[in-house]
């Protein structure tokens, strides 16, 4: 047998073991498996996709994509600017193949884990799970598919049946991603008690002039783990992101959750503005709702990083950004491999 041939063998034999006869479909596409998972969909219905990037058999990086966030009409509505409504692959512009994405790089830590790129285009920040219709009070109506958890929940359940004992998993994402890390953080450790894990959000902290309400549109309160006492106790029409990482970061102390900002993030801030904030009190309202984490969970760590850049972890200032002399390429190496990291901060030294 030639040497393509045995290759072609291989790579055959590996898509039938990897594939298996699960939920799903799959096409390998510039290294990326796209995985069509069965009844997932879109915000306005189109069929949703997954993709995965095979490497270590025991690291796993699961990666949630960003794309916004809606939840009125007007939000919602076709041709809005405040969610992405369609898919989107790892390799396709504008979104960037570099940082972490990029196998190629030899400075990335992440080069030869596998990775499940958990793709977004449902509006909720990975968290809802409802059929929501939007009305604009004149008789115009919009049904949004918020079904991210959902989603996300059969993408993870192909993933686990596939990798039953990984010895390290980090969890991550970058904007709307970033919520999603901390969402299914805590089912990825019940999933893989005996692993490292470890969750890193890039770029969303979800700080609003006012609280969130994750009930009445998106259904979120379903995704929230009962099996933690004070999740429980939390109101999910009056929710804020720094409490919901208390109540993980406490309960799972072996393990370390944190959150990387631009301290004056341009996106974060319009999101700030468009629920009542002003632009100027973005920056004091972020270090605020870090420094609140840090008060009440020992294990929550954060790496703010100067200017109003939005999200790092796909861009190729991964690899060049430094604060207060720590390079936040080996901040996050050694966040994911259950190494200690301190905060990190412009003007503080933790």
């Amino acid at each position: 047998m030639s040497r393509a041939r045995a290759r072609a063998s291989l790579a055959l034999l590996f898509l039938v073991v990897l594939c298996g006869t699960g939920d799903g479909q799959a096409a390998s596409v510039g290294g990326w498996l796209k995985i069509t998972s069965t009844g997932g969909r879109c915000a306005h219905g189109d069929p949703y996709a997954f993709w995965f990037h095979r490497g270590s058999p025991t690291k796993l990086l699961l990666f949630f994509q960003g794309g916004g966030g809606c939840w009125s009409f007007a939000t919602c509505a076709p041709g809005s600017t405040f969610y992405r409504a369609y898919l989107q692959s790892p390799t396709s512009p504008p979104l960037p193949e570099g940082g972490i994405i990029d196998f190629s790089d030899p400075r990335n830590p992440f080069r030869n884990y596998s990775i499940a790129f958990l793709a977004y285009c449902t509006g909720d920040v990975h968290w809802g799970n409802h059929v929501q219709t939007y009305g604009d009070g004149r008789g115009h109506r919009l049904v949004i598919r918020h079904v991210g958890f959902d989603n996300d929940r059969r993408a993870l359940a192909w993933v686990f049946a596939r990798f039953p004992a990984p010895t390290t998993v980090f969890v991550t994402g970058c904007s709307a991603g970033s919520v999603g890390s901390a969402v299914f953080a805590p089912y990825v450790i019940r999933s893989y008690p005996d692993a490292i894990v470890n969750q890193l959000g890039d770029s969303l902290a979800l700080v609003l002039p006012r609280k969130l309400d994750i009930r009445s549109g998106w259904r979120g309160d379903r995704a929230l783990p009962a099996w933690i006492p004070a999740m429980r106790r939390l109101n999910p029409a009056r929710m804020t992101l720094a409490d919901y990482y208390v109540a993980l970061a406490n309960f799972y102390p072996g393990h370390t959750f944190a959150q990387f900002d631009h301290e004056g993030d341009w996106v974060q801030a319009r999101y700030y503005v468009a629920l009542g904030g002003r632009w100027e009190a973005f920056p004091g309202a972020l270090a605020r709702t870090l420094q609140s984490i840090h008060d009440r969970a020992r294990t929550f760590r954060s790496y703010v990083a100067g200017g109003d850049g939005h999200c790092v972890l796909p861009e190729a200032s991964f690899y060049s950004l430094h604060v207060a002399g720590t390079p936040l390429r080996e901040w996050v190496a050694d966040l994911a491999e259950g190494r200690p990291v301190a905060n990190v901060a412009p003007s503080i030294h933790q």
